[in-house]
């Protein structure tokens, strides 16, 4: 009898293991990685230890987009983008993400707002500015002209 309770325990003990490996992993976040050790290298950046995969690219324009984007969440007036890379400017739209290096312009009598994660960027009439960097923990702009709050 002693035997039989062992074995039933061992068996059960051996279902719960086998069930937790196949669960799949919990989905996170992107914000919960803020309070990760900064001193870590990203997910996608080799260690200074490790050489790049053979045969990836070294090119800037073949890494991946950039996790987190701005977006034009208001606009009065006429407001164009210079996405990154292009020389034509288009008509902005609402909700359009914007990553770095695109430039966005205001014309006169005109306004935007910019949502970027949890802060807002507002520019009024006749302005220009360039979105230099935006990632998780930061959002930088070049204000070239007018005036941006």
């Amino acid at each position: 009898m002693n035997t039989r309770k062992q074995w039933l325990t061992w068996a059960v003990v051996l279902a719960i293991f086998v069930f937790m490996l196949q669960a799949p992993p919990k989905a996170r976040a992107q914000d919960q990685d803020q309070n990760q050790d900064q001193s870590q290298p990203a997910p996608n950046e080799p260690s200074p230890d490790q050489s790049p995969v053979e045969g990836q690219a070294e090119d800037q324009n073949d890494q991946d987009p950039p996790g987190r984007v701005a977006r034009l969440q208001f606009m009065a007036g006429s407001v164009s983008i210079q996405p990154q890379g292009t020389g034509d400017w288009v008509e902005g739209s609402l909700n359009r993400p914007l990553t770095n290096s695109d430039n966005i312009w205001a014309d006169k009598d005109s306004k935007a707002e910019l949502n970027a994660g949890t802060g807002v960027l507002r520019i009024n009439s006749e302005s220009s500015l360039t979105l230099t960097n935006i990632s998780d923990n930061a959002v930088q702009v070049r204000l070239h002209q007018g005036t941006l709050n």
